[in-house]
Formats: structure tokens, sequence, C-alpha cells
């Protein structure tokens, strides 16, 4: 499953175990926080966040 949040990251999480995975992305958060997720066909996730960016994440590492 994965989650944004306030503060702009995106977690990972295995619903399975129901552990913590990894959060991302590294470098930089979102600003004003992420506001919508999309998982995509090919496996990238869509982020929408607060201040109008769309960015594309890697589902295994998180990264834009």
């Amino acid at each position: 499953m994965y989650c944004g949040t306030k503060t702009g990251d995106v977690f990972k999480v295995a619903l399975k175990s129901k552990l913590f995975k990894e959060s991302g992305p590294k470098k930089r958060p979102f600003s004003l926080g992420v506001t919508s997720l999309l998982l995509t066909r090919n496996g990238n996730i869509v982020a929408g966040t607060g201040d109008g960016v769309v960015a594309i994440l890697s589902a295994d590492t998180l990264k834009v």
C-alpha cells in the first residue's frame, strides 16, 4: 500500500506483515503535502501535491 502525507512523503507499507517498508522521495519531500496518489498499469506512482506539482515516482525506489 502507498500512502501520501501532509508533510510531503510517500510511504510504502506491506499489508500482509503490516510493516513499514520505505519512504520517499529521499532528497526532498513535496511541498504542501501529497494530496493524491495513482498506481499506473506499468507500476509507477503518479503523485499530486498541494502546490500543484504532478510527479511520477518509481514504485520500487520511490524516486521521482
